[in-house]
């Protein structure tokens, strides 16, 4: 987020925007920072995926009962009708992960047409 920041105060909007004397608190909260969390927005989406897969991780540590530890116990029981199901509703829930984000990517930016 940070290096998106400092790309995007060093675009030509914010210059013109400290030209007309605009605050520098408002210049940053209500034009840098929504044109930065633009690209973290889609990270935070892809990463879903590494999320689902770290809970067969934690869950199985730990013993917490969920997704992750199904997983688990299906592969050592070679229980190939759960796993498919198991990575089915991953796959559902990761694609309507990424869905969101680009649905909240055209609403927050007013480039993307709908």
């Amino acid at each position: 987020m940070r290096a998106s920041t400092m790309a995007v105060l060093n675009e030509d909007f914010v210059t013109t925007l400290n030209a007309e004397g605009y605050d520098d608190r408002r210049i940053l909260y209500g034009h840098v920072l929504k044109n930065a969390f633009l690209p973290m927005l889609t990270n935070i989406g892809i990463q879903m995926g590494f999320i689902a897969s770290g809970a067969v991780l934690v869950e199985t540590v730990f013993s917490y009962p969920g997704m992750g530890l199904l997983i688990y116990q299906a592969v050592l029981a070679r229980d190939y009708p759960s796993l498919q199901g198991s990575f089915f509703v991953l796959t559902i829930a990761v694609l309507a992960a990424v869905f969101l984000a680009d649905l909240l990517n055209s609403v927050l930016d007013p480039r993307i047409k709908r």
